[in-house]
């Protein structure tokens, strides 16, 4: 790895590592919309294992949204300590942000995560919004989150991922900027009950029973 994507990786980890143990100073990123502050990102903390109000909320927006996930399974709020712990606080890579409103009350979460040191890349994901109000507040938090990747993190190339029949995503996505960039066949496998969509297959003649459809953000598509 050239001097430039370890340091790219170490920015990366050594930020989002003091963010996640709680050591400051971080300011919440504000959200505003024509001028005016109507919420903030707030990092998800290592503190959030015991926060009992935020397991709920996380457990009950996976469930209402879980067939936009690309793993299914029954959500328990065990589940979704250990999910938190093991796949969020411990990914030296990976953040996660609450999008609360100015009286601090959570309405949903964005995170980051894919790093691709090589490509300068990384995705966005889990945009999830799990209560109402606020109508336009996604655009303005995913929005945000990009310019902050940017400005402090100096990732250039910035993607997601989104099943092809999530129609509305797909336009919330387009209006942040995101262009279709590349088409990802997936392949069930599992039970009934618990199952993932994955991207390889080892029956070459099973055809894909789901899309995703990768999208880069792009300056030009707002123009």
């Amino acid at each position: 790895m050239s001097n430039y994507r370890t340091n790219l990786q170490k920015t990366v980890t050594d930020v989002f590592q003091r963010l996640k143990n709680g050591e400051g100073p971080f300011h919440p990123i504000a959200l505003k919309q024509n001028g005016n502050v109507i919420g903030y990102l707030h990092v998800i903390t290592k503190s959030v294992i015991s926060d009992r109000e935020a397991i709920r909320l996380i457990t009950k927006w996976r469930k209402k949204n879980s067939k936009w996930f690309p793993t299914v399974f029954p959500v328990t709020l065990a589940g979704t300590a250990r999910w938190a712990q093991k796949n969020l606080i411990d990914v030296r890579d990976r953040i996660l942000f609450f999008v609360v409103d100015k009286k601090g009350r959570r309405i949903g979460h964005v995170g980051l995560f894919s790093f691709n040191y090589k490509n300068d890349s990384c995705e966005i994901d889990n945009i999830i919004r799990g209560e109402v109000g606020l109508p336009g507040v996604m655009t303005v938090a995913v929005n945000e989150l990009i310019r902050w990747t940017r400005m402090h993190l100096h990732i250039r190339n910035i993607y997601l991922r989104v099943f092809l029949d999530n129609v509305r995503a797909i336009g919330l996505y387009g209006r942040c900027g995101f262009v279709p960039d590349k088409l990802i066949p997936l392949y069930k496998t599992g039970t009934a009950s618990e199952y993932r969509w994955e991207e390889t297959c080892a029956n070459r003649n099973i055809n894909p029973g789901k899309f995703f459809l990768r999208m880069k953000y792009s300056t030009t598509s707002l123009r």
